[in-house]
């Protein structure tokens, strides 16, 4: 209970929780959203596009010419020679 001469505060900690409580039926202020990285944003945080681009090329032109093969194959060969 407050006193009627008071002003509530907008917040304060949960006795049992301790965690920010708050008046029931009030707007509570909304986080910002988080930003997920990927896999691509850690990638570019670490090389240029221009590097990237090469790689990419590279990698395209030795799997045309048979030097890698698709993952699925890789899976498949490696849990063969793991028996």
């Amino acid at each position: 209970m407050f006193a009627d001469n008071v002003q509530l505060p907008s917040a304060w900690e949960c006795r049992q929780h301790s965690t920010a409580a708050g008046l029931k039926n009030q707007a509570r202020p909304q986080a910002p959203p988080v930003k997920v990285r990927t896999y691509l944003d850690m990638l570019r945080e670490r090389r240029s596009e221009r590097d990237l681009a090469v790689l990419l090329d590279s990698q395209l032109k030795a799997l045309r010419a048979g030097q890698l093969v698709p993952v699925e194959r890789w899976l498949h060969e490696r849990a063969e020679s793991e028996r």
